[in-house]
C-alpha cells in the first residue's frame, strides 16, 4: 500500500509482475480435469494464461494478485494431485520463497523508487 512520503505502491501503479511456472501433475490430465481446471485458475484474480500438456500444467499469472500457493490451492481444489516427487516439492517450495521475499522487497517503498 502506498503512502504519502514513499508515493504509490507497485499495484496503485498498474505494475504487472508476470510469472509463469509448470507443475506436474500425477496423472495424465483428462480433457475434463483440463475443463474444471482451467475454469476454476482463471476464476482466480490476477491469472493470465493456462495450459496444459499431457501431465504438466502451465500458468502466467500476475504475482501482485496471485501466488503459486493460490494456485497449488485451486489445483488441489479440482481433485488433481501435484507430483510429489522430491525435487518437484523442493522447487515449489523455493518459488514459494522467492516470491514471498520479492512481495517483501516490493512492500518496502522508496521515494521514486530509487535505491538508498
Amino acid at each position: 500500500m502506498g503512502d504519502p512520503q514513499h508515493g504509490l505502491s507497485p499495484k496503485q501503479k498498474n505494475q504487472v509482475i508476470l510469472k509463469k511456472r509448470r507443475m506436474r501433475l500425477r496423472e495424465i490430465i483428462s480433457d475434463d480435469l483440463k475443463a474444471d481446471l482451467k475454469t476454476s485458475l482463471q476464476s482466480l484474480m490476477g491469472i493470465d494464461a493456462v495450459d496444459f500438456t499431457d501431465q504438466e500444467l502451465y500458468v502466467t499469472y500476475d504475482l501482485l494478485q496471485a501466488s503459486l500457493e493460490d494456485i497449488e490451492k485451486t489445483i488441489e481444489q479440482a481433485a488433481a494431485r501435484l507430483s510429489k516427487g522430491m525435487a518437484e516439492q523442493v522447487k515449489r517450495g523455493l518459488i514459494h520463497y522467492s516470491e514471498e521475499c520479492e512481495l517483501d522487497n516490493l512492500a518496502h517503498l522508496t521515494k521514486n523508487s530509487d535505491c538508498h
